[in-house]
């Protein structure tokens, strides 16, 4: 039996934005994958990033989820801390907490392992941690509970969990609350449904950019511990956590990056079969393939019920496309996984395919032929949707590629030999030549473009040598020793090689020459 009872749900400051009352008294039966009689209080997803003002982030880079559960089978004598690849639900195994990590402060505890492209650099990271809590451990159903476990009816605090960060031996605090915060240390309880909604949901957020941007090296394993979850044969006990982390990288293409989060929960029974996302100020590019990126984090979608669905229509398209891939069944999206582009996440611990309620997956937009998000496109809804499992969504990214021209410039200096000297000291009178590198990397082609340069006030540029590209003009203003390059359109496409631009330039020749 999934667990049922009556719900009055009420304004409380543990919810991230005004909610509606429900008085419903339940009258019927609820039956396991079916979920409840009464529409759960919903938080409506809404934006978590603000970049002056944007909802989303314009950057050249991508982002990804590192994610797991801290919840595993040891029905059948399974070892909890070995991965669980069976079939079997929360709804039918009894369930304890994984821990990993051999630290007596935490009572439990899983990894997962950041890996990035090279030259890649951290620009915002979100930690999210979630589950169902109403007591610490709950044995109710007899007929299959594990005996050698007592009963714990305590509700401990769900707002506070410990992180640890590659190369560290100790974990950082964190805790999540409703007050006011300084720029880059938000923190939010985003909903606290205990005693107020079906199963005693809870979903908490804590920027950690900071964190993650103070490392040497950020790539390694992130363990995250001591998140709550109801233990024993539950029928409804999951938790988890998924660390968003947004990166730049100048090799990528530029992207608009959109993070959303709430509660919303999606059942068969009452009526509130779907839930919409709406994703909008983007512009996609004018011709050639659309690519997009979305990322989804659950709580309740499982394994063995199908029937839940994860949509998405653009503002071009008239209809609702099912999204699917290679761990995401269409007719069973939210089926407890823990993947990336369709594949088990494997470098993780523990690396179970069955994460026991908790479902986290990023993934490439499968858009064949740009049926889906179109060029041109600048919205998209996201639909969750369920014919017979219940599930309910906390966590929703979006990607998508734009049409944006990037010029990579590199200054250097060399000696007349042509040795790369940037940085070292030079010596009176000293002949030098600085060289101006630029390329177009973006997916887009640029126009007017310009460079413009100030030489340093104790050297004398010798304009007869100065080099360029064919088409290339400059002036040069003597007083205010400003070179400026007019670049013509044909050396900024799309796709074209390096160009250089080579200034001789020669040092003061005595000390009195300095200024």
């Amino acid at each position: 039996m999934t667990k049922c009872g009556s719900c009055e749900s009420n304004q409380t400051p543990t919810v991230k934005m005004t909610n509606r009352i429900y008085k419903v008294l339940l009258s019927v039966i609820c039956f396991i994958g079916l979920g409840y009689s009464i529409q759960a209080q919903e938080v409506p997803f809404t934006p978590r990033l603000d970049d002056s003002g944007n909802t989303y982030l314009n950057i050249k880079g991508d982002y990804t989820f590192l994610s797991n559960s801290v919840m595993n089978s040891v029905s059948n004598g399974h070892d909890v801390n070995t991965p669980y690849n069976g079939n079997g639900s929360n709804n039918s195994l009894h369930v304890e907490y994984v821990d990993i990590d051999s630290d007596p402060t935490t009572f439990n505890s899983s990894s997962s392992t950041l890996s990035l492209p090279s030259c890649s650099q951290i620009y915002w990271a979100g930690l999210y941690w979630a589950g169902n809590y109403d007591v610490e451990r709950d044995g109710d159903h007899r007929s299959r509970y594990v005996s050698g476990y007592t009963d714990d009816p305590n509700h401990y605090d769900v707002t506070e969990v410990k992180l640890r960060v590659p190369g560290s031996a100790t974990y950082i605090d964190l805790q999540a609350d409703t007050a006011p915060d300084p720029v880059g240390e938000e923190d939010d309880i985003i909903v606290n449904g205990y005693n107020i909604l079906p199963n005693d949901p809870y979903v908490c957020y804590k920027n950690v950019t900071n964190i993650l941007q103070g490392l040497a090296d950020p790539t390694g394993d992130y363990f995250v511990a001591n998140v709550r979850g109801t233990r024993g044969a539950t029928t409804y006990g999951c938790a988890g956590w998924t660390l968003v982390v947004i990166y730049e990288n100048p090799t990528l293409p530029g992207r608009y990056i959109f993070v959303f989060d709430g509660y919303e929960g999606v059942t068969t029974q009452s009526g509130n079969r779907t839930a919409d996302i709406n994703v909008n100020g983007f512009n996609t590019i004018p011709v050639g393939p659309v690519n997009a990126r979305i990322g989804v984090s659950t709580l309740e979608g499982e394994t063995s019920l199908s029937g839940d669905t994860f949509g998405i229509v653009s503002n071009s398209s008239s209809t609702f496309t099912d999204i699917s891939n290679a761990a995401n069944p269409n007719n069973n999206f939210f089926n407890s996984t823990i993947s990336e582009d369709g594949a088990n996440v494997t470098s993780r611990n523990v690396s179970s395919t069955n994460a026991i309620g908790f479902d986290s997956d990023v993934f490439d937009l499968n858009n064949p032929s740009n049926s889906i998000i179109d060029n041109g496109d600048t919205a998209a809804t996201l639909r969750l949707g369920t014919s017979g499992d219940w599930f309910a969504s906390f966590l929703v990214t979006f990607a998508v590629e734009i049409i944006e021209p990037t010029i990579v410039l590199e200054k250097k200096v060399e000696d007349i030999g042509g040795n790369d000297i940037t940085g070292a000291g030079v010596n009176l009178g000293q002949y030098l030549d600085y060289v101006l590198s630029f390329v177009n990397t973006g997916n887009d082609d640029a126009t007017n473009y310009t460079i413009r340069d100030v030489l340093p006030a104790n050297v004398d540029l010798d304009t007869a040598t100065i080099t360029m590209p064919a088409g290339v003009t400059y002036t040069y203003d003597a007083a205010t020793r400003e070179v400026v390059f007019t670049i013509p359109d044909n050396l900024v496409e799309q796709g074209d090689p390096v160009s250089e631009i080579r200034m001789r330039v020669q040092v003061a020749e005595n000390c009195f020459d300095f200024v």
